[in-house]
């Protein structure tokens, strides 16, 4: 037991590099110069690399499971490269590999308790310094209004992180009124929408207590049926998007709407690029930076075609399958909570590629938490799931 306790703070702490870099860096906008941000970048690459190998070989020793881990190294290996030298995706789909595969033997209450906090904490800082001139509060017109990123890289990043911040908070506090979950629900909600004017997270965010509302009223046979049936909705969400991409993007490529233009630059990309078995590398220009050098914006929100045409069919059909095992264990479990949060974050990632992250999405974390082992500090056999109601 206390082994696995000193692991999970090596692995806390490979998880802090990892969001001082992803959160703090890419995605919020400093008032600093580009060269001392890549030199920040630089030291935590080299230092988060560094944990992870330490963390896999002491993971490797304690719980001696040599077949697991051994499968780890061409896994990593095999991402690292396709991310470095034929993708466009980046570090990010490196970092969140490592840390879902890294999770394994590990307490996902105490990972949970421990990015809850940090990423609390330093949405704290990042909102009061763009009010300190800190932090760069943009300002993106949408169709529907004047959205605010309050420090962070976009005003959709900021209702990301709010978002992030409500689910994790409603995870690790299962036997609290429902009321709350309601009032909290709603006030994330109000500033994402009339604030960040992130839709897709403020729609999520809306929707959250109603889920939990209705887990409360349903029977345990009626939950698990429900349960089955959303096993393969990733299937149908990549499905589905792919379709869009292609229905969409035969129109016309300047739309007015933000759902078209979602599919018209994925069918934009489809058409130059392709789909390979290992992604392209793709040259994606943000819309704060389009408006920035005066070009076209060329984005992959969705993060199933972003996936798909960046990162190949190979790491796709791998996402797919894990997704799918995560449902299949929270059904088998009755983790009902987990699988309502893991539905809404894979319903958000329909059009926004940062739920396809672990540290935006922790569910990922607890897929591999728990695969291939039942000696979990946290485990979800041993959880009682909490039927909330509502105090008449």
């Amino acid at each position: 037991m206390k082994s696995k306790i000193k692991l999970v703070y090596l692995y806390n702490f490979a998880l802090l590099i990892c969001i001082l870099k992803e959160f703090f860096i890419v995605s919020v906008s400093w008032n600093l110069a580009d060269s001392t941000l890549q030199s920040l970048l630089s030291a935590l690459n080299y230092i988060f690399i560094l944990t992870c190998f330490l963390l896999y070989i002491v993971e490797l020793l304690v719980f001696r499971d040599y077949v697991y881990y051994l499968l780890c190294v061409p896994i990593s290996v095999l991402v690292f490269y396709v991310s470095q030298h034929v993708s466009a995706a980046g570090e990010d789909i490196v970092f969140s590999v490592f840390l879902i595969l890294l999770a394994k033997n590990l307490s996902l209450n105490k990972i949970v308790n421990f990015l809850f906090r940090v990423i609390l904490i330093g949405t704290f800082i990042v909102v009061v310094g763009s009010f300190l001139h800190i932090t760069n509060n943009i300002a993106i017109n949408f169709p529907y209004g004047t959205g605010y990123s309050y420090g962070f890289g976009h005003p959709n990043t900021f209702g990301i992180v709010l978002v992030n911040i409500l689910f994790m908070w409603i995870y690790l506090h299962p036997n609290i009124d429902l009321k709350y979950i309601f009032i909290l629900s709603y006030i994330v909600f109000s500033i994402i929408w009339f604030v960040a004017k992130a839709r897709t997270s403020g729609i999520i965010a809306g929707l959250v207590p109603w889920g939990v509302l209705a887990i409360s009223q349903m029977n345990e046979s009626t939950k698990k049926r429900i349960s089955l049936i959303l096993i393969p909705l990733v299937l149908v969400l990549f499905a589905f998007s792919s379709y869009l991409m292609i229905e969409v993007g035969r129109k016309i490529w300047n739309m007015s709407s933000g759902f078209d233009m979602r599919f018209n630059y994925a069918y934009y990309v489809l058409s130059y690029y392709g789909i390979h078995l290992f992604g392209s590398r793709v040259p994606l220009v943000s819309t704060v930076n389009a408006s920035i050098v005066r070009q076209r914006a060329l984005v992959l929100d969705s993060a199933y075609l972003r996936m798909l045409l960046l990162n190949g069919v190979l790491p796709t059909i791998i996402m797919g399958t894990i997704v799918i095992i995560l449902f299949y264990r929270c059904y088998k479990n009755k983790s009902f909570l987990l699988l309502l949060i893991a539905v809404l974050y894979l319903s958000g990632a329909f059009m926004e590629h940062y739920f396809a992250y672990s540290w935006y999405n922790f569910t990922l974390i607890a897929t591999f938490a728990n695969l291939l082992s039942s000696s979990n500090d946290y485990n979800f056999k041993n959880k009682k799931e909490h039927l909330w109601k509502l105090r008449r």
